[in-house]
């Protein structure tokens, strides 16, 4: 018997066509390198009704947006933002009763409800990648939460290279407790190491920029963080204007260049709600001052009573940075949310707004249990739409709908 990456590519392509569920498609991408090859051919011949074929032949698929299902937690729903159609009935049982606590590309990060396993997952392939136990990082018990409360001692995780196509140098990172403190393994690993509260303020976002892995504070500090050898942490700028529980920040790389990207929470009808973005770009100015390098003996205060200033510093070179305002991204979009943050031209992609921000759910663990317990379920995803940047405006997602306790994040169909 023949084996079927042997069987004739017209044939191929025919099973292609009689093709309806997303998930099919998907099998049949899986069964050999040649009918991948012929997927990714001819899937401009698809049923418009199949959501991949506007994604998968492209080297950068456009992310849509997970949401778990209530009524069967076995399944999952994607949302496309170019058409506003709901896809449901996605089969992936390896993410229920699981806590997403970071995604990039087509890989979510989970944690299961007892606190104990941590897994890379990508839900449209059911790929499995384990890391290391929780229970292997030092000290594993959330000081906020009690003993009982390691579900949520992972606060969120981000994923620096693919963990298929170059696991040796995937490396995976993690903020825990009061998301001042950073735990880190390699693909493979047994065990997580963890530096005890690098931050002086609790941390907002990490990134990968021009080989150097930064660290963004709830004040919008930036700080780079040397992994080799002893531990370092340099700040390398300042913007104190952002001090204010009702905001995030998120850190992009956009063509080179550093942004920061200001998200604040708050409307009229609830507080809860996103009601803006503001956008920075990491410059160097002309006029030198000293920044600092902390070491990691140096940080034996409580967390309550850290302030930037307070930490001794050591004269470095004599370079600064500071944030500078941006008033636009041009043809570009961005998607942030409890992802690591995305960008795209939208140029390439029909329905897809230029200038414009797709935002998503942006809580942990902890914050989202407590906004259901006091506003109730029709909390659950709501906070989800596009912010155009040139006119200040939020724009819901058409067709999307909330439903209790269930996370919305970005998710990018992408096989491997």
């Amino acid at each position: 018997m023949a084996s079927w990456f042997e069987l004739p590519r017209d044939i191929a392509q025919t099973l292609l066509e009689k093709i309806e569920l997303p998930q099919d498609f998907v099998r049949f991408s899986l069964v050999c390198k040649p009918w991948l090859s012929v997927a990714r051919e001819h899937i401009s011949r698809l049923p418009y009704k199949l959501p991949m074929s506007n994604f998968l032949p492209i080297e950068n698929p456009l992310p849509m947006l997970l949401k778990p299902s209530i009524e069967d937690p076995n399944t999952f729903s994607l949302y496309c933002v170019t058409n506003n159609k709901i896809f449901d009935g996605l089969y992936a049982p390896e993410i229920n009763n699981k806590w997403i606590v970071g995604s990039i590309g087509g890989w979510l990060v989970t944690v299961d409800i007892k606190g104990t396993e941590i897994n890379l997952t990508n839900p449209l392939t059911r790929k499995q990648i384990s890391l290391p136990p929780i229970d292997t990082i030092p000290n594993p018990i959330n000081d906020i939460h009690g003993a009982n409360d390691k579900f949520y001692f992972v606060n969120k995780v981000y994923l620096f290279s693919n963990p298929v196509e170059d696991p040796e140098n995937c490396i995976v990172v993690a903020f825990v407790l009061s998301m001042q403190s950073i735990a880190y393994c390699r693909i493979g690993d047994k065990k997580w190491t963890k530096m005890e509260k690098i931050l002086p303020l609790a941390a907002c976002d990490i990134i990968k920029h021009n080989n150097i892995l930064y660290a963004l504070d709830c004040s919008a500090n930036l700080f780079a963080i040397d992994l080799k050898g002893n531990i370092k942490v340099t700040l390398v700028a300042q913007y104190n204007r952002f001090a204010n529980p009702g905001r995030e920040g998120y850190l992009m790389d956009l063509s080179g260049k550093l942004l920061l990207l200001q998200r604040y929470m708050g409307d009229e009808q609830n507080s809860l709600m996103t009601c803006k973005f503001e956008i920075f770009e990491l410059k160097e100015v002309s006029s030198y001052s000293d920044y600092y390098v902390i070491e990691a003996d140096d940080r034996e205060h409580d967390a309550d009573e850290y302030a930037t200033e307070d930490w001794v510093r050591h004269n470095v070179d004599e370079i600064r940075y500071q944030w500078s305002e941006v008033k636009s991204i041009g043809d570009q979009t961005v998607f942030v949310g409890y992802n690591q943050t995305m960008w795209f031209d939208s140029r390439r992609y029909p329905g897809c707004k230029a200038n414009c921000i797709y935002f998503a759910d942006d809580m942990i663990g902890w914050d989202v249990s407590r906004v259901y317990l006091e506003w109730g379920d029709e909390q659950g995803g709501r906070d989800v739409g596009i912010y155009h940047i040139d006119d200040d405006r939020i724009e819901p997602f058409s067709g999307f709908s909330s439903c209790p306790l269930a996370q919305t994040v970005w998710l990018s169909p992408i096989l491997g």
